[in-house]
């Protein structure tokens, strides 16, 4: 018992470190943003989620792919319960508005099976020794079991930060 307190203890005190750094990182928004994203099967639920693909978070717009136009234009009809339950989840308002698309749910399938985007191209963007640096700084401060999970979570928001500047 006195290890689980321990442990408690110890992500309250890496989370009083690490909140602070990504605000001053400009960070914090981000991560939120790709907890929506994250969530996104959770909240719309398997059938919906089987269907649709949350993509990414732009100034507040969730971008979704759907399989069919059918699936853009239902989902549409529910954009505005979706977006209560999305923010309710992250416990912020994160996303302002949703864009449902057909065309590139597809695409992304086939290239990702073709293993020519995806992950992999995410991986590949190259990022300044400073962003490595920081994240780093920022992962030292948490527990071991956490470190790796915050370090590799702020260089993929900052990968995609600059893929979508591309």
């Amino acid at each position: 018992m006195r290890g689980s307190s321990f442990r408690r203890g110890s992500l309250s005190r890496a989370g009083g470190l690490v909140n602070p750094a990504l605000t001053r990182m400009g960070l914090r928004e981000r991560v939120m943003e790709q907890q929506a994203v994250r969530k996104w099967g959770e909240v719309v639920g398997r059938q919906i989620a089987a269907s649709s693909r949350a993509e990414r978070v732009a100034e507040g717009t969730l971008f979704v792919s759907c399989k069919s136009s059918a699936w853009a234009s239902e989902l549409t009809l529910h954009k505005d319960r979706i977006i209560k339950s999305l923010n309710e989840s992250v416990g912020a308002r994160v996303v302002t508005d949703i864009r449902f698309s057909a065309r590139s749910f597809r695409r992304q399938a086939e290239s990702k099976e073709e293993g020519k985007e995806g992950p992999k191209r995410l991986e590949a963007v190259e990022l300044a020794k400073e962003d490595i640096d920081i994240a780093r700084q920022i992962a030292a401060a948490c527990p071991p079991d956490l470190a790796e999970r915050v370090e590799r979570a702020i260089l993929t928001g900052k990968r995609r930060e600059k893929l979508d500047s591309e």
